[in-house]
């Protein structure tokens, strides 16, 4: 079923045969050419073709397309007849679009972007008619992606359908302007409707994002399909953004605190063809305060195989709700200076209390390298910095240019058993400790795959305080970098600060392997973490090994404490 356009687009549009008010859809954009170079037998010109979807020839007299940067309208009395098409094109192009079909030349045809852009097509009386979005980047095609073949509707009746129900032409000349697509098939929507994401942009509004369009008219005249938990109830009114009808607002009868978290509901929400999901759709959202406190930096591929790309993990491991559209990655130059600075989103996003986000230039190469679990979070970014092999520096900054997290890193980071790196991240053992604690990292577990993009660390290890002097978390450890108790962490609470601390490590046979700690000053508590290797950063052999920890006060108070440790292999 077609829904008709909202209330807000509401004035008088008509057809010339019989007087009918034109219609969402009657007419659709069904093909575009945004990059004709090199023409594989077109002109080289960028061109759009519209058809009419109606019973009724419809006059296109003062009829608008636009980009949402420029428009042109059409200034000829052009009456197009049910099932025909008319191409639309730049004056200047007019002539060599004639002999391929009907041709309307206008002033201002809005430059398509070669890569993504929206199209919106208006009536005389400024109604949206059809709006689309396309990305080139989900048509992958080594060829037709670098220039002169043209992208089709596939399925005609299904025009609401977005970027699924278009494919590139398959014409030997690269298009089929004002004829039938040489691509049409029946079009099968077997994806049913989600919810893609949910932010408040104040206290009062809340904007609902939807996988695909939904039926406008329908869900502003029931409130009753959203509901939002924490006593804020159903919306007092809805409001569906052209051009795509994806995007819901809500005006909000009770305000939203900050950083507080709520679950949206949706029951029952009508898609643009009016088939309604059954489902009940469920989303956190909330409203993003100011605070980026807990916000750290995770993870870090920063050695990629051939194949892959380098990514890093972002997680929320604070109490507030932070909004990604406020936030820069960077680097630094060789200088100490911050360098490569680039925005996370252009849009709002949203990362919620103990929630993680994996950040790359393309989320399907990262995929096909590494396992990764459904319904990840993920941001592709266009030029992200550069982070060297070898050693850099990882930033994350807000909009004001105040450092956030950062976290230089070294090759010489990952652990020794480890021979070749590459393609293995390094990630981050305690969410709470120190970022720049070189303890506080450790290479992936094999177990995992050598990296864990968008889900829980395989190293990750909380730090539990320790109620005595001295203690160990493992009477057995395994340092096989299988992710299972791969380190030893030696915790420690004093009695007072200013403690001169060092531990040495004996085999059982009373031989030094390893000074692990020399004459370093302690805090009140804190801790320490063994690898299981020696001083030379060599495997040692399984046994038992004896940690002797030397405490000494400037007061003159003085400590020897002793702890034993077994080391196994499993593998």
């Amino acid at each position: 079923m077609k829904a008709w356009i909202p209330v807000m687009f509401c004035l008088i549009g008509w057809s010339s045969a019989d007087a009918q008010p034109v219609k969402i859809y009657d007419i659709v954009i069904t093909e575009l050419l945004a990059d004709p170079n090199p023409s594989v037998g077109l002109p080289e010109a960028e061109f759009i073709e519209i058809k009419n979807n109606s019973n009724d020839t419809i006059i296109l007299l003062g009829w608008i397309i636009s980009d949402g940067n420029s428009r042109g309208r059409i200034t000829e009395n052009i009456g197009l007849p049910p099932d025909s098409f008319l191409i639309i094109c730049s004056n200047a192009y007019k002539t060599a679009f004639e002999k391929f079909g009907t041709t309307a030349g206008i002033s201002g045809f809005p430059s398509l972007d070669n890569r993504k852009d929206q199209l919106m097509l208006f009536a005389a009386d400024g109604r949206l008619i059809h709006g689309i979005e396309y990305n080139i980047d989900s048509f992958p095609d080594p060829v037709k992606v670098n220039g002169g073949w043209s992208l089709e509707m596939m399925d005609e009746s299904k025009p609401c359908s977005g970027w699924k129900n278009w494919r590139f032409s398959v014409s030997p000349v690269g298009g089929t302007p004002g004829k039938k697509n040489a691509i049409t098939s029946s079009f099968i929507d077997e994806v049913p409707l989600s919810i893609i994401s949910s932010f408040a942009t104040d206290s009062l509004h809340i904007v609902v994002v939807f996988n695909k369009s939904v039926d406008s008219a329908m869900i502003t005249l029931e409130n009753d399909v959203f509901t939002i938990d924490n006593g804020i109830g159903q919306p007092q009114q809805i409001t569906v953004q052209p051009p795509l009808f994806n995007t819901a607002v809500l005006l909000l009868s009770e305000p939203l605190m900050p950083d507080h978290v709520f679950t949206l509901s949706a029951s029952s929400i009508p898609d643009c063809y009016g088939s309604r999901n059954n489902l009940t759709l469920e989303i956190k959202t909330g409203f993003a305060g100011k605070s980026y406190e807990g916000l750290i930096i995770n993870e870090i591929l920063f050695n990629p195989r051939p194949s892959g790309i380098d990514f890093v993990e972002i997680y929320n491991a604070g109490n507030s709700i932070i909004d990604l559209n406020n936030l820069l990655a960077a680097g630094r130059n060789n200088t100490g200076e911050i360098t490569g600075m680039v925005s996370l989103s252009n849009q709002h996003q949203l990362i919620f209390p103990g929630d993680y986000y994996l950040v790359s230039e393309d989320f399907m190469i990262v995929s096909k390298e590494y396992e990764i679990r459904k319904n990840v979070a993920f941001l592709n970014v266009d030029n992200l910095p550069s982070w060297p092999d070898d050693k850099g520096s990882v930033i994350l900054l807000n909009n004001s240019g105040d450092v956030i997290d950062e976290f230089s890193y070294s090759e010489k980071m990952h652990y020794p058993l480890v021979n070749d790196p590459e393609g293995v991240s390094l990630e981050r053992i305690d969410p709470f400790a120190k970022t720049q604690d070189a303890s506080n990292w450790m290479s992936a577990a094999s177990d995992a795959g050598y990296a864990t993009p968008g889900r829980k660390n395989s190293q990750f290890k909380r730090h539990i305080p320790s109620e005595d002097e001295f203690s160990t978390d493992l009477k057995i450890f395994s340092p096989d970098n299988d992710g299972h108790d791969d380190q030893l962490t030696i915790s420690y609470k004093l009695d007072k600060p200013g403690y001169n601390c060092s531990i040495s490590i004996f085999n059982q046979a009373g031989f030094l392997v390893n000074n692990l700690v020399k004459n370093q000053v302690c805090g009140t508590e804190g801790y320490f973490r063994w690898n299981g290797l020696n001083d030379r950063n060599q495997l040692l052999l399984s046994g038992i090994y004896y940690l002797v920890i030397d405490l000494f006060h400037l007061d003159g108070k003085r400590k020897i404490i002793r702890k034993a440790a077994v080391l196994v292999y499993r593998n």
